[in-house]
């Protein structure tokens, strides 16, 4: 199913829309598998990768693995591509 992201909350979670459904659970908050931040990293910069690689664009949520506090936590593709892949090709 598609969403799309109306919003970046930090840097590895995302605010889609429609809601999300999956198990028990029910949300709009998506926590992007495999974004944490190693040690170092610059949360406020992978932020804004993030709002400008995803912010308002229509993503698919794929291999769902567990609810973490109401967040999905899931893969996140973008035209087909892993947002981590992407990612990768925006570096500064």
């Amino acid at each position: 199913m598609s969403f799309q992201v109306i919003e970046i909350i930090d840097e590895e979670k995302i605010r889609v829309a429609p809601r999300w459904k999956w198990s028990t659970g029910a949300s709009d908050i998506v926590q992007v598998n495999g974004l944490s931040l190693a040690s170092g990293e610059d949360a406020d910069l992978q932020k804004t990768k993030l709002n400008k690689l995803l912010l308002n664009k229509t993503v698919e949520l794929n291999n769902p693995l567990r609810i973490i506090q109401e967040q999905l936590l899931c893969d996140v593709f973008l035209d087909g591509n892993h947002v981590n892949k992407e990612l990768l090709k925006h570096q500064p």
